[in-house]
């Protein structure tokens, strides 16, 4: 993400776009686990749309970097 051909507020994109798909990949482990049963209904719910809302915000990030950024730049986590 060094590489200076990219502009700083697109490789601040990269770089939240990764972080936020290795959240969105721990938080659909939970919500596949023995705590997530546990909790209440309404709650599994509020997860379950955060897990949602997350991914349609990388969907976006995704396609805001694959506009900015020469292909041959993206990471792979940002080709949508």
């Amino acid at each position: 993400m060094e590489n200076r051909s990219v502009p700083p507020h697109v490789e601040r994109m990269m770089a939240e776009a990764e972080e936020l798909s290795d959240r969105i990949t721990k938080l659909g482990l939970f919500l596949s686990g023995p705590i997530f049963a546990s909790l209440h209904d309404t709650d599994q719910g509020l997860l379950q749309a955060q897990l949602a809302s997350m991914t349609s915000y990388l969907s976006v990030l995704s396609i805001r970097i694959t506009r900015s950024v020469p292909s041959s730049e993206q990471p792979a986590s940002a080709s949508a």
